[in-house]
């Protein structure tokens, strides 16, 4: 994973602020049959991360790069 680890946490505890929310979504999600890839972004977007990764990620890495971080912190939720 490109994204350091401290970049990482950031996005982790913006999502955990959320995660009641993102339970409930992630069910909405799939009984949709919307892709992971598109919740996953949704959830960033939701979590006001944005403007965060565009000032902090972008400089270094891509979106590939921080998809790969988001599918890890999502292989845990259920839904």
């Amino acid at each position: 994973m490109k994204i350091t680890l401290d970049h990482y946490m950031h996005i982790a505890r913006s999502l955990n602020n959320i995660r009641p929310f993102l339970l409930q979504a992630r069910i909405a999600y799939k009984k949709s049959g919307l892709s992971d890839k598109r919740f996953h972004w949704d959830m960033v977007r939701h979590a006001g991360l944005i403007t965060w990764l565009c000032d902090n990620i972008y400089p270094y890495a891509n979106d590939d790069h921080i998809n790969t971080a988001l599918r890890r912190y999502f292989s845990d939720l259920q839904g």
